[in-house]
């Protein structure tokens, strides 16, 4: 299924129920998931979205679009490009065609890795394959539009919204620090750093980030002390949206997952 689905606009993504990091990266490679796994020690997913894994219910799927909606329970071809089809989001790099080294890197930059796919692409755009070159550069040029897109919405946001216009210019950066729009997204985040909220988001941001990996080896009795972390995290840093973040999260570790 996933390679059916190259060079579309779609992301696979194992959720490894009840496992910790450890355990879920030994699973994929004992099977050989051809996909990002991530850990559920504490059973979050399931609660999300109803159901319990266990040997009488082993898999589930949900289909999740541009829009961030559930469209589908089945992970069939016909659901996916259904999704796909229904969806407005567009792929602006993933697209058939691009050359079997460069693919990889249209998707790290499609699902957000701008640094590491802004590097990647450097390097691919300086090979002596003419396939590699052309299709490297193909992305290239999109990337490009796409940072000018990004630059000027940031722009807007600077005084209405400084933090999202600062992870806009934080994206362009990433992914071009050796073009000028990548160098004047540099200036503009050193133009921002000393908002107050700004300063005040990313010192909850990075605070969040911290208590987040905690989760990832985290055993079920430890969840009533990690909702009262989080909880204390969010009154610490009141007013940023990294705290409303922690606010739901401590909600869910407090609930006992039943549906």
């Amino acid at each position: 299924m996933v390679k059916s689905m190259q060079g579309k606009p779609v992301k696979f993504i194992a959720i490894a129920a009840n496992k910790s990091l450890a355990e879920a990266l030994q699973y994929q490679q004992q099977t050989g998931l051809a996909m990002t796994i991530f850990p559920d020690p504490l059973g979050l997913m399931q609660a999300r979205y109803g159901f319990r894994i266990s040997l009488q219910n082993i898999w589930q799927y949900r289909i999740i679009n541009g829009e961030g909606r559930v469209v589908a329970n089945a992970m069939s071809k016909e659901a996916i490009e259904a999704a796909i089809t229904s969806s407005k989001a567009e792929a602006k790099y993933v697209e058939s065609g691009l050359d079997a080294k460069v693919a990889p890197v249209a998707e790290l930059l499609e699902f957000g890795q701008f640094a590491a796919g802004g590097k990647q692409l450097a390097t691919l755009r300086r090979s002596n394959n003419k396939s590699v070159q052309q299709s490297a550069n193909k992305v290239y040029d999109a990337l490009k539009k796409e940072a000018a897109a990004r630059k000027s919405e940031a722009a807007d946001l600077a005084k209405t919204d400084p933090i999202a216009a600062r992870d806009l210019y934080a994206d362009i950066a990433a992914a071009l620090p050796n073009d000028d729009l990548g160098r004047d997204a540099q200036k503009a985040l050193a133009n921002l750093a000393n908002n107050k909220s700004v300063k005040a988001e990313f010192a909850a941001r990075t605070a969040f980030q911290k208590a987040c990996q905690s989760l990832n080896n985290a055993l079920p009795a430890q969840k009533p002390a990690l909702a009262k972390a989080f909880q204390d995290l969010a009154k610490k840093h009141a007013g940023t949206p990294s705290a409303e973040k922690a606010l739901v999260l401590a909600k869910e570790l407090s609930a006992d997952g039943k549906k």
